[in-house]
């Protein structure tokens, strides 16, 4: 079983979202500003729709200013229930 979300067409270009890491808690984000979305090739996982931010506010502090990619749709299995969330940053 898989629970499944999707946030293509959620977000702008400009907006500033916050989208919650691996570790699936609110303690765990990055947050940026959307500089473009659209399909992203990537050698790991393929080809994938996402929004490309860049960070200004990492909860570890290692990844500001870098530029990273936020899927528009995500998938948890089994019961984790809980995965990354994107929402509009404050």
């Amino acid at each position: 079983m898989y629970t499944e979300e999707t946030f293509e067409g959620k977000f702008n270009i400009g907006d500033r979202i916050r989208a919650l890491d691996f570790q699936h808690t609110d303690e765990h984000y990055i947050e940026g500003e959307i500089i473009d979305m659209g399909l992203v090739n990537s050698q790991s996982y393929g080809e994938y729709g996402a929004y490309t931010i860049t960070v200004d506010n990492d909860s570890k502090g290692r990844r500001v200013g870098m530029t990273s990619f936020i899927p528009f749709q995500l998938i948890a299995l089994g019961d984790e229930g809980k995965f990354t969330r994107i929402t509009l940053a404050k």
